[in-house]
């Protein structure tokens, strides 16, 4: 149902209308819902033709890896930014401008024939992506104020199953003569096309210029200490998140065995838990505290990492495949809600400046996924991709012991502790 009788675009910088005072999914809802969803397809399909581009471009790990650092790279670009775009332009026009940047990005790297051109592609892309998830994520704080937590899990919902169609796309084309692996980033243009088609005149909540400087808040416009101790809980969790679907394909290639069509295939295990950690967690939200949630999250992560990470090493080869593929499930329901519940945490501490929070937010996405990823490749050149991954269990103790930490200080703040 529409948001209200006569609802407000971005032409109408008006927000009341986009603040429902209960949890209501509406034709905007779906449309960030969707893109953040299509966002995710296009992303998720890095790891899983990962092999398939080192095969084709001659590259080695290291190498290779600096295609996720060069879609950081785009991400961090747009975190730069601030909120500048979504004010200038307006959410809609960032919005569907992000959108339609990935897909001309993923078409080029799929014609890409060198690795400068198919680094250029993944940069354009990654620029263009944070744009696109800025931009959702803040039209769903807008649009359903405190139970942001739950919209932004839901969307992380979508976004697992779109996750859960890359690697099984990448395996399927890739079986393929023609066009062969490539098809899989070219499939994202026709996902773009039918989202347009269904969804492509919902309404879209306007930046907040007038919430940017309040009264209040003196005029300026600070994130609060808090923010930024869950933006350095994002930094390791997105790491330990991007670091597994990136490398995961290539693990299970290298250290379990696995053929690499079936390894790609295989990672769909991966986003399949992704998946179904966040349709739990998006129920968890309404009953249990996020940042109590985030801290069990961490830990079933990690509860299914190790096994994942060390089988190849304690076991023999048949059985090593079998634990790696079952470890891998059990960390990506835990990894699932890592992203989701700590952005929801951050943007709920800095809910009166939105626009510049989930900014601040990509810049650390940016930040996460252009250092660890391909630092975890070129330590894998030198000390094979199993020592390597040893990067990811350190990440994940330090994101358990700063949630622990940050959480504990919110919930002074809040009782007026501070």
């Amino acid at each position: 149902m529409p948001v209200s009788s006569e609802p407000r675009t971005d032409a109408d910088p008006g927000h009341e209308a986009f603040a429902p005072a209960r949890f209501e999914r509406t034709p905007s809802t779906w449309l960030a819902y969707l893109l953040v969803g299509y966002f995710m397809y296009v992303q998720a399909s890095l790891g899983p033709i990962l092999p398939f581009l080192r095969e084709d471009l001659s590259l080695g790990y290291g190498a290779a890896g600096l295609h996720f650092g060069a879609f950081a790279l785009g991400v961090l670009f747009t975190g730069l930014l601030g909120d500048r775009p979504a004010r200038l332009l307006g959410r809609r026009t960032t919005l569907w401008g992000g959108a339609a940047g990935m897909a001309a990005g993923a078409g080029a790297l799929a014609a890409a024939n060198s690795a400068a051109a198919s680094l250029s592609a993944t940069l354009i892309t990654g620029f263009c992506a944070s744009l696109l998830l800025m931009s959702a994520q803040a039209a769903l704080s807008d649009l359903h104020g405190e139970w942001r937590a739950a919209a932004i899990s839901e969307a992380n919902v979508v976004a697992g199953a779109a996750a859960i169609l890359a690697p099984l796309v990448v395996g399927a084309f890739s079986r393929t003569e023609f066009p062969g692996w490539r098809g899989a980033l070219l499939f994202a243009t026709l996902l773009l096309v039918a989202i347009s088609v269904f969804l492509g005149r919902a309404p879209v909540p306007g930046a907040k210029p007038a919430l940017a400087r309040r009264e209040d808040d003196g005029g300026a416009r600070v994130l609060p200490a808090i923010f930024w101790g869950w933006c350095a809980v994002l930094f390791f969790c997105t790491a330990v998140e991007w670091s597994v679907a990136y490398w995961g394909t290539s693990f299970l290639e290298e250290e379990a065995g696995l053929k690499a069509a079936d390894a790609a295939t295989l990672m769909g295990a991966y986003f399949v838990a992704l998946l179904l950690g966040r349709i739990l967690g998006s129920r968890l939200t309404r009953r249990v505290r996020p940042g109590r949630l985030l801290v069990a999250a961490i830990a079933l992560s990690a509860a299914g990492f190790l096994p994942f990470w060390l089988a190849p090493v304690v076991l023999l080869p048949a059985g090593a495949a079998v634990a790696s593929v079952a470890g891998l499930f059990v960390a990506g329901l835990g990894i699932g809600n890592l992203y989701p519940l700590g952005a929801s945490l951050a943007t709920g501490a800095a809910s009166r400046v939105v626009d510049l929070a989930t900014s601040r937010i990509a810049l650390t996405v940016g930040c996460a996924t252009l250092l660890i990823p391909p630092t975890l490749g070129i330590s894998a050149d030198h000390l094979g991709i199993g020592n390597a991954y040893a990067i990811v269990a350190a990440l994940l103790l330090a994101a358990l012991a700063l949630t622990v930490t940050v959480d504990r200080s919110a919930q002074r703040h809040e009782k007026g502790g501070d």
